[in-house]
């Protein structure tokens, strides 16, 4: 049962279960990739990582009780260097706008059923055509990333 108290302020949005689902349905994927898990972020999403390279899974907590997953794929120790430039990219950047995926953060959910749901659906239509080039393929990622700075 997630928490929706309103007093909580945004941790009153958590979603409680994202971490075991997201462990259950993504880590086999992430570590036949030859990706561990490194970390939690603050809302319990996961870290996985392979030397310099990480897949950062985690939901978009503003959006209620209605969560969206949100992605990033990235180079170096977080989302930004010490220079202050992107050193990561939201996945919906590199998917072509002609593509309905692109709308992944439409793909919601409320329940552990759910999420499982839209994590199968992230691993099989995001991950494995998206993420798997730019995870064994460190100059193109950092291509994108560079891109993604310049464009924001």
């Amino acid at each position: 049962m997630m928490n929706n108290n309103a007093s909580a302020g945004w941790k009153g949005y958590d979603c409680p279960f994202f971490t075991p689902v997201c462990r259950r349905v993504l880590s086999g994927y992430c570590q036949a990739q030859g990706f561990l898990e490194d970390e939690l972020t603050p809302t319990a999403g996961i870290v996985y990582r392979r030397q310099n390279v990480f897949l950062e899974t985690s939901y978009d907590s503003e959006t209620g009780l209605n969560f969206a997953p949100t992605l990033i794929i990235g180079a170096g120790v977080g989302k930004y260097g010490e220079d202050g430039r992107p050193s990561a990219v939201p996945f919906w950047y590199l998917i072509p706008a002609n593509l309905p995926e692109r709308g992944y953060t439409f793909w919601k959910f409320k329940t552990e059923a759910e999420l499982e749901s839209v994590l199968v659906r992230v691993r099989h239509a995001l991950l494995e055509p998206f993420a798997a080039p730019l995870l064994h393929n460190f100059d193109l990622l950092e291509k994108h990333i560079a891109n993604f700075g310049a464009e924001s």
